[in-house]
């Protein structure tokens, strides 16, 4: 009997766990706009730039939009211009607070 309940509680348990991740991933939201992709988060009205294909120059965007919803750029991600052989100069706005690992690594 105690096993049982035991094994009833960590299925439970687990259920729920399942259920946190899965509304969690529900707050994020990845869009490409002109060869750049976003990972805009739903509630907090921000966006990262994750991946960009981008060549010469390039001004990240203060601001992008995904169905009438405007989302602040605030973070460049991990790799995100990594191996670009023919980008030479990006702008970046104030709005970035964060740079990720490697974002401009060639």
């Amino acid at each position: 009997m105690k096993r049982r309940n035991l094994t009833l509680l960590l299925t439970l348990l687990l259920c729920m766990v399942g259920l946190n991740v899965y509304a969690q991933n529900e707050e994020y939201k990845e869009i490409w706009i002109d060869d750049v992709q976003y990972r805009l988060n739903l509630v907090a009205k921000t966006a990262a730039l994750i991946d960009a294909y981008k060549d010469g120059t390039f001004i990240i965007p203060e601001k992008v939009t995904d169905n009438e919803t405007e989302y602040t750029v605030t973070r460049i991600g991990d790799y995100a211009f990594s191996d670009q052989q023919c980008l030479y100069g990006i702008t970046i706005p104030n709005t970035i607070k964060s740079i990720g690992m490697y974002a401009f690594y060639k």
